[in-house]
């Protein structure tokens, strides 16, 4: 074998061992054509915007339907601009965002992409698009069940709205709630925690029968006298008044003779429970309490719907004659303020259009039956588009509220009927004895993976706390 025949040969195997040039993939957008009215059967439905009020970013989701049966589609996404209102993927002002899809589709749901690197106090023009494989650009706005009954095709529009100015607050995560097992041996369940403040200290109930006592200053949970049995998880009222802990509850929801519900009484300087028995307990199935004061705490019964109080020193239950309070249960108990008056959130009938439950912020007075709304605190909360509140709790002679959600996201629906939801990352600060707006904190933290509303705020010796149900981790919140 000659040099050259040599030579050829070792470039043939050096060659035959390189890597092949990776193919460059199609421009998605090449040769696109604006059709305007969709003439295939393609539905765009369900969208909806999510966004906190500590970011700039939006989360959008949607559906999409063709009504044919499958078709080929290059590239699914969400077109949005600025400054036009019926943005197009070919206008030079506009920006797009994709979405995963399968290439061939006949119906998919929640499509999701994040629009990032928002301006605050901007409104933007948003609509979802599919490029099908000929180049065909396809708009929500021009959707093919109305495109013949529809002439004033909109596009979604929204806005982050400016924050007040905020203040830091510190989160110090503390010692986890303990969470046994239930009876049956199933998985512990943080949400079925029962707390309750009593003599300076904080409780936990759980539906084993477990009882458990906080002491701040340590950081540490003891174990206490346990009620000896488990109670049914989803009925047990727990409360506390006259400087003891009561538990209301039943083994079984439909209870048959025999085992109707009971009430027990625990005393915290004995570190003891007593069974008070049936007739304790009677009225109260079906029941939700609302608040305590002195020897009496107060309830309102579902069914017969009724007002109900319980009498500690004569263990009984009786109709009394409090239609205000009747009608204006709030989904958590009041909370007693320095003040006297006792507060809470309670759900207004309207329908704000969001899919969220508005709230209203009230104040009760017990002796008179008399209820107002906090005028000053929910004009301010209004303006930040506040529907409802995840935290709502008083310390000493100030309220503490926020981390709800807000229905001020959406400018316009657009023609696809959008739904938009803001949550707010603020916790407000409001003085009971000035009627004012103290202070904005900033609580980001708290609000991660949209859990506020498995939340709960709890306060001990004017130390501020909050609880989260699904987690059972316990935060504790500084406030400069």
């Amino acid at each position: 074998m000659n040099d050259k025949r040599l030579l050829l040969l070792f470039l043939i195997l050096v060659s035959s061992c390189q890597n092949p040039q990776e193919a460059t993939p199609a421009n998605l957008t090449a040769n696109l054509k604006e059709v305007g009215i969709n003439a295939v059967g393609l539905t765009f439905s369900d969208v909806s915007l999510e966004a906190h009020s500590s970011q700039n970013t939006v989360t959008i989701r949607c559906s999409v339907y063709f009504n044919d049966g499958p078709i080929n589609v290059r590239q699914f996404g969400y077109c949005f601009s600025e400054t036009d209102s019926l943005p197009q993927l070919s206008s030079s002002g506009a920006q797009q965002v994709t979405a995963p899809f399968p290439n061939r589709f006949g119906s998919t749901n929640a499509l999701e992409a994040t629009l990032t690197n928002l301006k605050r106090g901007q409104t933007y023009f948003v609509d979802p698009y599919v490029i099908l494989e000929n180049g065909d650009v396809l708009y929500g706005r021009f959707n093919f069940a109305d495109r013949l009954s529809r002439f004033d095709h909109k596009a979604i529009a929204f806005q982050l709205p400016q924050r007040p100015a905020l203040q830091p607050a510190q989160l110090v995560n503390r010692s986890k709630v303990p969470t046994p097992v239930v009876s049956d041996g199933s998985m512990p369940i943080p949400n079925y925690h029962q707390f309750i403040t009593l003599r300076g200290r904080l409780y936990s109930f759980y539906p084993s029968g477990e009882l458990t006592a906080y002491d701040a200053l340590a950081d540490q949970w003891t174990p206490q006298q346990s009620l000896g049995q488990s109670v049914f998880a989803m009925s047990p009222i727990v409360f506390a008044a006259n400087d003891k802990l009561y538990v209301h509850a039943t083994k079984n929801y439909w209870y048959p003779t025999g085992k109707e519900p009971m009430m027990w009484e625990y005393d915290p300087k004995r570190n003891t429970w007593t069974n008070l028995g049936q007739k304790a307990a009677e009225n109260l199935f079906n029941s939700f309490y609302q608040l305590s004061a002195e020897n009496n705490a107060y309830f309102v019964n579902t069914f017969p719907f009724q007002t109900l109080s319980f009498d500690t020193q004569q263990n009984q239950t009786t109709a009394i004659d409090k239609p205000v309070l009747r009608a204006n249960r709030g989904s958590t108990p009041y909370y007693l303020a320095s003040d006297g008056d006792f507060y809470n959130a309670i759900p207004l009938n309207v329908n704000n259009g969001q899919g969220t439950v508005s709230e209203q912020i009230v104040r009760y007075d017990l002796d008179t039956d008399h209820i107002e709304e906090e005028s000053t605190l929910q004009k301010t909360l209004a303006q930040q588009g506040y529907t409802n509140y995840s935290f709502l709790m008083p310390v000493g002679s100030e309220l503490f509220v926020g981390l709800g959600s807000a229905n001020n996201l959406l400018v316009q629906p657009g023609s696809v009927r959008a739904r938009g939801i803001l949550y707010r990352d603020e916790l407000v600060q409001y003085s009971l004895s000035d009627r004012r707006t103290i202070t904005y904190y900033d609580l980001p933290g708290l609000s991660d993976n949209d859990q506020r509303f498995a939340l709960l705020p709890l306060t001990v010796n004017n130390r501020l706390y909050v609880f989260n149900r699904t987690t059972g981790a316990l935060t504790e919140i500084f406030l400069k």
